[in-house]
């Protein structure tokens, strides 16, 4: 049976490669299936597939590595 993934999207200020890369390699966990930024999107859009429903870790990652994150609503 395949696990029901939940989709949380962000508001971020990351905004290049570099940025990316350390967000990529802080979200590099086994809860988290596919992470994409969004650079040419004007908020920056973070979506991370995941197979726990708390956003609030994923905020707090991107916020301690300095940037600002928003969860989205629907």
């Amino acid at each position: 049976m395949e696990k029901v993934l939940d989709i949380f999207i962000f508001k971020t200020n990351i905004n290049s490669i570099h940025q990316a890369t350390l967000v990529y390699q802080a979200l590099n966990l086994p809860e988290y299936i596919r992470v994409n930024i969004d650079l040419d999107d004007c908020d920056k859009i973070l979506r991370v597939e995941s197979t726990h429903s708390d956003s609030q870790s994923i905020i707090q990652t991107i916020l301690s590595l300095g940037f600002t994150c928003e969860e989205l609503s629907d």
